[in-house]
């Protein structure tokens, strides 16, 4: 802490000489000292187009007030309750609400394309944090919500290292699926499917899916996934990548391109690291 005080310090005095104010932000809430990189490139940004969005990998002075908006502040409260007892305090939970605003508002269109008899797919739940955020949005206590299908294997570790790829964000995920479903036995028609992917999917019932959200972090299991399930999806249907874009996602990116192409769709790609296709 000290070093990373006097750093700052140093900045402040560089800048106060050359009659600027100059501050250094953390990177993903870490101070850039304390962080396992020792090489960086520091991209200011004026005063005069504050308010500043730096969390997630992702820094923009882009308008960003859905943040405030009371409904998506429920909803990020409730996601975020999943994770705090990993932490040791409140203020280290990770920031990913862009990433959770991309997510209710790909929900939001699934359930807008009104899709019979439809249901809602998550391959790759962890503790719940995405899920939880969409269902308190959306008011899934109601009856009147498509079934939401949770799935993962709900293991930290697995047997087959090929499953899956190592994750340093071991707060995200769960060995206790039993507790899972517990916490999501508030929402009516949100159901708990155990089980390694791509062989549990043939649990999901025989119906037309309008939201998938994929986040399995493995190239491999999300081709199978993806292969498995493209004779669900109707016209309106909502694919939601969430590791298209970061670092060490490379694979699954390529996977995803791959499939957009093989099926006549395009990818949208966002600076929140996801990317997106509208069946």
């Amino acid at each position: 802490m000290i070093r990373v005080y006097i750093f700052n310090a140093l900045v402040r005095t560089i800048g106060w000489f050359f009659g600027q104010t100059i501050s250094v932000k953390k990177h993903n809430n870490k101070d850039i000292l304390t962080y396992p990189e020792k090489t960086w490139d520091l991209v200011p940004y004026p005063k005069f187009k504050r308010p500043l969005f730096n969390h997630d990998n992702l820094t923009t002075v882009n308008r960003h007030a859905f943040i405030e908006e009371p409904c998506f502040h429920k909803a990020r409260l409730a996601a975020e309750s999943r994770w705090i007892k990993s932490f040791k305090d409140q203020s280290e939970v990770r920031n990913i609400t862009w990433r959770l605003h991309t997510s209710i508002w790909a929900a939001g269109a699934a359930l807008k394309a009104g899709i019979d008899n439809s249901i809602f797919v998550e391959c790759g739940t962890g503790r719940g944090f995405m899920a939880t955020g969409i269902a308190e949005y959306y008011d899934f206590h109601k009856s009147a919500r498509p079934d939401f299908h949770l799935m993962d294997v709900f293991q930290k570790t697995l047997d087959d290292p090929h499953a899956y790829s190592n994750n340093p964000a071991s707060f995200a995920y769960t060995d206790d699926p039993v507790e899972l479903e517990m916490w999501f036995k508030k929402y009516r028609s949100i159901y708990i499917i155990p089980g390694l992917i791509p062989g549990s999917l043939s649990k999901l019932p025989d119906k037309p899916i309008s939201f998938l959200h994929m986040d399995l972090n493995s190239a491999g299991a999300e081709e199978a996934a993806l292969q498995s399930l493209k004779g669900s999806f109707r016209k309106g249907s909502i694919i939601l990548f969430d590791d298209y874009g970061g670092v060490g996602g490379e694979d699954q990116a390529l996977i995803h391109e791959a499939f957009a192409k093989d099926n006549n769709r395009e990818l949208l790609v966002m600076p929140t690291g996801q990317a997106l296709i509208v069946w």
